[in-house]
Protein backbone atom coordinates (compact mmCIF):
# COMPACT_ATOMS: atom_id res chain seq x y z
CA UNK A 1 0.00 0.00 0.00
CA UNK A 2 1.38 3.20 -0.61
CA UNK A 3 0.52 5.07 2.69
CA UNK A 4 2.96 7.51 3.89
CA UNK A 5 5.45 7.39 6.59
CA UNK A 6 2.34 7.95 9.01
CA UNK A 7 1.02 4.96 11.48
CA UNK A 8 -1.80 3.63 9.30
CA UNK A 9 -4.40 3.36 11.99
CA UNK A 10 -3.64 7.25 12.42
CA UNK A 11 -7.02 9.34 12.21
CA UNK A 12 -5.61 12.57 11.54
CA UNK A 13 -6.54 14.24 8.31
CA UNK A 14 -4.12 15.74 5.62
CA UNK A 15 -4.71 19.38 5.75
CA UNK A 16 -4.40 21.91 2.29
CA UNK A 17 -1.58 22.45 1.23
CA UNK A 18 -0.15 19.04 2.21
CA UNK A 19 1.31 17.45 -1.30
CA UNK A 20 -0.71 13.90 -0.85
CA UNK A 21 -3.61 15.62 -1.75
CA UNK A 22 -2.79 16.95 -5.28
CA UNK A 23 -1.53 13.48 -6.45
CA UNK A 24 -3.48 10.48 -8.42
CA UNK A 25 -4.02 7.83 -6.51
CA UNK A 26 -3.35 4.08 -7.74
CA UNK A 27 -5.92 1.56 -8.46
CA UNK A 28 -6.70 -1.03 -5.63
CA UNK A 29 -4.86 -4.28 -6.98
CA UNK A 30 -5.22 -6.76 -4.55
CA UNK A 31 -8.06 -6.04 -1.61
CA UNK A 32 -6.22 -7.29 1.66
CA UNK A 33 -5.45 -6.42 5.43
CA UNK A 34 -3.56 -3.47 4.68
CA UNK A 35 -7.00 -1.95 2.82
CA UNK A 36 -8.83 -3.17 5.79
CA UNK A 37 -6.91 -1.21 7.79
CA UNK A 38 -6.69 1.92 5.84
CA UNK A 39 -10.93 1.77 5.47
CA UNK A 40 -10.89 1.35 9.49
CA UNK A 41 -8.68 4.36 9.52
CA UNK A 42 -10.65 6.38 6.98
CA UNK A 43 -14.16 5.25 8.80
CA UNK A 44 -12.19 6.97 12.28
CA UNK A 45 -10.93 9.72 10.78
CA UNK A 46 -14.28 10.53 9.18
CA UNK A 47 -16.32 10.29 12.65
CA UNK A 48 -13.77 12.04 14.43
CA UNK A 49 -13.93 15.06 11.81
CA UNK A 50 -17.58 14.47 11.84
CA UNK A 51 -17.70 14.03 8.48
CA UNK A 52 -20.03 12.50 6.11
CA UNK A 53 -17.57 10.88 3.83
CA UNK A 54 -14.06 10.82 3.37
CA UNK A 55 -11.00 9.42 1.09
CA UNK A 56 -7.66 7.75 1.03
CA UNK A 57 -5.23 10.95 0.54
CA UNK A 58 -7.11 12.51 2.89
CA UNK A 59 -5.24 10.07 5.65
CA UNK A 60 -2.06 9.86 4.09
CA UNK A 61 -2.68 6.68 0.92
CA UNK A 62 -2.92 6.83 -2.35
CA UNK A 63 -5.28 4.26 -2.54
CA UNK A 64 -8.43 4.83 -5.12
CA UNK A 65 -10.63 4.08 -2.05
CA UNK A 66 -13.70 5.97 -0.56
CA UNK A 67 -16.03 5.82 2.69
CA UNK A 68 -19.52 7.07 2.47
CA UNK A 69 -21.28 7.20 6.26
CA UNK A 70 -24.96 5.59 5.28
CA UNK A 71 -25.65 5.95 8.40
CA UNK A 72 -26.53 9.48 7.97
CA UNK A 73 -28.00 9.41 5.20
CA UNK A 74 -31.61 9.44 3.98
CA UNK A 75 -30.31 8.46 0.24
CA UNK A 76 -28.52 5.38 0.53
CA UNK A 77 -26.40 3.98 -2.41
CA UNK A 78 -27.14 0.45 -0.59
CA UNK A 79 -29.48 -0.85 2.51
CA UNK A 80 -26.68 -0.83 4.73
CA UNK A 81 -26.58 1.40 7.63
CA UNK A 82 -22.94 0.95 8.35
CA UNK A 83 -20.36 3.27 6.51
CA UNK A 84 -19.55 1.73 3.45
CA UNK A 85 -15.98 1.44 1.28
CA UNK A 86 -16.08 1.85 -2.31
CA UNK A 87 -13.00 0.68 -3.95
CA UNK A 88 -11.82 1.97 -7.46
CA UNK A 89 -14.87 3.84 -7.78
CA UNK A 90 -16.17 5.04 -11.00
CA UNK A 91 -18.81 7.01 -11.92
CA UNK A 92 -20.85 5.21 -15.30
CA UNK A 93 -23.32 7.54 -16.09
CA UNK A 94 -24.88 10.74 -14.39
CA UNK A 95 -27.43 13.28 -15.15
CA UNK A 96 -29.03 16.25 -13.75
CA UNK A 97 -27.57 18.93 -11.59
CA UNK A 98 -27.16 20.05 -8.21
CA UNK A 99 -25.53 22.83 -6.21
CA UNK A 100 -24.51 22.80 -3.13
CA UNK A 101 -22.16 24.97 -0.91
CA UNK A 102 -19.59 21.79 -0.12
CA UNK A 103 -16.83 22.09 2.80
CA UNK A 104 -14.11 19.95 2.91
CA UNK A 105 -12.03 18.40 6.14
CA UNK A 106 -8.83 18.63 4.54
CA UNK A 107 -9.75 23.07 3.47
CA UNK A 108 -11.49 23.80 7.83
CA UNK A 109 -13.71 26.63 7.24
CA UNK A 110 -13.67 26.90 3.35
CA UNK A 111 -16.62 26.33 1.63
CA UNK A 112 -17.69 26.67 -2.26
CA UNK A 113 -20.70 26.21 -4.31
CA UNK A 114 -20.53 23.63 -6.73
CA UNK A 115 -22.35 21.96 -9.57
CA UNK A 116 -22.59 18.48 -9.57
CA UNK A 117 -24.61 15.68 -11.30
CA UNK A 118 -27.50 15.27 -9.38
CA UNK A 119 -27.55 11.35 -10.03
CA UNK A 120 -25.18 9.22 -10.57
CA UNK A 121 -24.43 5.61 -11.23
CA UNK A 122 -21.12 4.29 -9.72
CA UNK A 123 -19.50 0.60 -10.42
CA UNK A 124 -16.90 0.10 -7.30
CA UNK A 125 -15.90 -2.74 -5.40
CA UNK A 126 -16.71 -4.16 -2.24
CA UNK A 127 -14.58 -4.83 0.52
CA UNK A 128 -15.01 -8.81 -0.61
CA UNK A 129 -14.26 -7.91 -3.63
CA UNK A 130 -17.45 -8.02 -5.63
CA UNK A 131 -18.02 -5.62 -8.29
CA UNK A 132 -20.69 -3.64 -8.13
CA UNK A 133 -23.11 -1.15 -9.20
CA UNK A 134 -25.33 1.15 -7.61
CA UNK A 135 -27.17 4.57 -8.03
CA UNK A 136 -26.55 7.90 -5.96
CA UNK A 137 -28.73 10.88 -5.66
CA UNK A 138 -28.91 14.27 -4.11
CA UNK A 139 -26.42 14.65 -1.24
CA UNK A 140 -25.14 11.05 -1.70
CA UNK A 141 -24.24 11.54 -5.46
CA UNK A 142 -22.12 14.57 -4.29
CA UNK A 143 -20.50 13.58 -2.12
CA UNK A 144 -18.99 10.59 -3.80
CA UNK A 145 -18.30 13.30 -6.90
CA UNK A 146 -16.27 14.79 -4.58
CA UNK A 147 -14.42 11.92 -3.05
CA UNK A 148 -13.88 10.98 -6.32
CA UNK A 149 -12.29 14.53 -6.95
CA UNK A 150 -9.75 13.98 -3.84
CA UNK A 151 -8.33 10.33 -5.67
CA UNK A 152 -7.60 12.37 -8.94
CA UNK A 153 -5.77 15.02 -6.92
CA UNK A 154 -8.52 17.80 -7.13
CA UNK A 155 -10.16 19.60 -4.36
CA UNK A 156 -12.74 22.04 -4.50
CA UNK A 157 -10.38 25.44 -4.89
CA UNK A 158 -9.45 23.38 -8.00
CA UNK A 159 -12.37 23.05 -9.73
Amino acid sequence: MNMTTRDKRSTEIFIWPADILSDVSKTVTSIDGNITLLIDSMINAMRDSKSLSISAPQVGALERVIVVDNKKLKSRIISESEPVALINPEITSWFGEISIDEGCSSLPGQFKIMPRASHITVRYQTVDGVLTENDADGITAVMIQHEIDHLDGKLIIDI
